[in-house]
């Protein structure tokens, strides 16, 4: 759509040398109205080179789609305005030759009839003057909008195409960091689980550990009080057969042996219920000692 609007541009200049009414058209405009005629040419030519200069160099102002348009507008203004300037000037230059021609002193018939047609004369070139500099200003004025807006569309087009293509770049990236970000906190949670578990798994060891400590510690007592227990038994048992031969000893010597004799009976049968109740109490010991293991390994 953009050569399209070059064509347009370029094509009045191709009339203007090859088609021969545009080119008289182009003529008398310039015998007519030299100053108006170049200067709608050189705003039209201006519009032509900043359409090019934004076309192969996009990145030469920030918004060139709005930078074109308002000079387009601009220039399409001043073209009308020339036109129109030229226009009051051709009807002031006829109707002050019309007052001229009326308001002469000659009484002569004939040359006062010579003057009024010379007047209508200077009057009608003065019309040409107006309707020739309107007729241009106004007509290369819609041209250039028309040809223009071509150019402006093509702008526009291409500034959407960039903005969709960033906005999808940015969308990917953004998506691209929400997905990282999202990564690195379930990263960090599962590290935080993870952590937790380990916790978990300490506490529940030391939990299952705690109760076999426990009766280890109460085995390790019993079987110390076992071992006192029995080094109890053993020196008691010493002492009974230390006993029971200085006992011996002096029912030899004494003379009342009989009665000395019941009285150690009676000792030594003491002796052995006290040695019963030790042994029983080992026993039952053991016993425990046993079930205990068996419960816990």
């Amino acid at each position: 759509m953009k050569y399209i609007g070059y064509i347009l541009f370029f094509s009045i200049f191709i009339f203007v040398g090859y088609v021969d009414n545009a080119r008289e058209f182009f003529l008398q405009s310039v015998s007519l109205a030299p100053e108006i005629t170049y200067l709608v040419v050189f705003f039209y030519c201006y519009i032509i080179l900043l359409a090019i200069l934004l076309g192969l160099f996009p990145q030469l102002v920030e918004d060139r789609t709005a930078v074109f348009d308002s000079h387009l507008k601009m220039a399409c203004s001043v073209m009308v305005s020339l036109g129109l300037v030229g226009t009051f000037v051709g009807l002031v230059d006829m109707i002050s030759g019309i007052g001229t021609a009326l308001s002469g002193g000659e009484t002569d018939f004939a040359k006062k009839m010579e003057s009024l047609l010379g007047a209508i004369s200077s009057s009608l070139g003065a019309m040409s003057f107006a309707f020739m500099t309107s007729i241009l200003g106004v007509g290369i004025s819609a041209y250039s909008l028309v040809a223009g807006n071509f150019v402006s569309t093509a702008f526009e087009e291409r500034k959407k195409k960039q903005n969709n293509r960033m906005s999808f770049e940015n969308t990917n990236e953004d998506a691209y960091l929400l997905h990282k970000k999202n990564s690195e906190r379930i990263f960090e949670r599962l590290e935080y689980i993870e952590e937790k578990i380990i916790n978990i798994k300490l506490d529940i060891n030391e939990t299952e550990s705690a109760p076999y400590a426990l009766f280890n510690e109460m085995i390790k007592q019993n079987e110390q009080l076992l071992n006192y227990i029995k080094d109890i038994n053993s020196q008691q048992i010493k002492s009974n057969n230390a006993l029971e031969n200085i006992l011996i000893e002096q029912v030899n010597q004494s003379e009342n042996s009989n009665n000395l004799l019941d009285v150690i009976k009676l000792n030594i049968t003491h002796l052995d219920d006290i040695s019963k109740s030790t042994r029983y109490a080992l026993r039952g010991i053991d016993e425990f000692q046993h079930k205990i293991k068996k419960l816990f390994y």
